[in-house]
């Protein structure tokens, strides 16, 4: 997977899983329209929004939004709905990126679904005890926090999380970064994996991507 361990996949799977359906249980009612699907799709990354040293390749991805659950944590959302959605992954050398995108049906439903996720204490404690039992016997959490990040309004979230990894030759460094913006009535996520030396200067690229995607967005 050029040069992305598989591990690096499922680690951002798991995170777009976990954030986006906020731990949804049940999940969220999907009443897909034209136009937001439309919307949806023009706010996901493409390979444009970075330049070709990254040496990029992907396309569009499943929209995934379920959720597990933790004790303590578990938001109500299936009293909103989701009228657009999708997502995109592209993978490079040592580096693996996934947008999410999606629409609710008000203003207000996109509010109360950033209220009930980021809102509310118990989010950090969840992930970090998903991560640790995701990779059990592969790697170890070595850090799990915030990431200082611009603010894009004041539904903005950004954290990082950094493993260890088991593997040949040695233990690798993987660093996992999520970024969260809700404005109007859609929810953009971006995750992106680096391994070894490009674990540290991706914040930039990060924050173009971000731009680009709320220039694009419709709703």
């Amino acid at each position: 997977m050029n040069g992305v361990n598989r591990s690096a996949v499922v680690v951002a799977s798991f995170v777009a899983a976990l954030v986006l359906a906020a731990a949804a249980l049940p999940d969220y009612q999907h009443r897909y329209t034209t136009a937001d699907q439309v919307a949806a799709r023009a706010a996901t990354m493409r390979l444009t929004d970075l330049d070709a040293r990254w040496a990029l390749s992907g396309e569009p991805a499943a929209y995934d939004d379920n959720g597990g659950g933790c004790p303590g944590y578990q938001p109500r959302h299936d009293d909103l709905t989701v009228t657009g959605a999708a997502a995109s992954e592209f993978t490079g050398k040592g580096t693996f990126f996934r947008s999410q995108v999606a629409v609710l049906r008000s203003a207000g439903m996109a509010v109360t679904d950033w209220d009930r996720s980021f809102g509310v204490p118990g989010f950090l404690p969840c992930l970090r005890a998903k991560v640790i039992r995701e990779f059990a016997g592969q790697g170890s959490l070595v850090s799990i926090g915030r990431l200082r990040f611009p603010s894009f309004g004041p539904r903005t979230r950004a954290y990082r999380l950094v493993l260890r990894m088991s593997g040949s030759p040695g233990p690798t460094r993987m660093v996992v970064d999520g970024i969260f913006v809700s404005k109007g009535r859609t929810e953009i996520t971006l995750l992106s994996i680096a391994r070894g030396i490009r674990t540290l200067d991706r914040k930039p690229d990060e924050i173009q991507i971000v731009k680009r995607l709320l220039q694009r967005r419709r709703a």
